[in-house]
C-alpha cells in the first residue's frame, strides 16, 4: 500500500473465513460471501446474498462499481 502510494479507503477486500480478518484490516470497503462465519460479517461492510462459488465476487464488485 504505502510502496504504490494507495489509501486504505481505496481498497476493497472479500472474505468469508476467520483467517481473512487479518488481512481484511488493512482495506478501506469490507465485503463478505453469503456463507461467511459471523466474526467476518460483523466487520463487512456489504454482505453478499450469494455463497463463495456460487456468485459472491461478482455481487461484490458490482455493488462497489454502483456505489462508486
Amino acid at each position: 500500500m504505502i510502496r504504490h502510494q494507495i489509501k486504505q479507503e481505496e481498497i476493497a477486500g472479500i472474505g468469508a473465513i476467520e483467517s481473512d480478518s487479518e488481512w481484511l484490516k488493512h482495506c478501506g470497503v469490507l465485503c463478505c460471501t453469503g456463507n461467511a462465519v459471523p466474526p467476518i460479517r460483523e466487520i463487512a461492510n456489504y454482505q453478499s446474498p450469494y455463497d463463495g462459488g456460487s456468485g459472491a465476487i461478482y455481487d461484490c464488485i458490482r455493488q462497489l462499481i454502483l456505489v462508486r
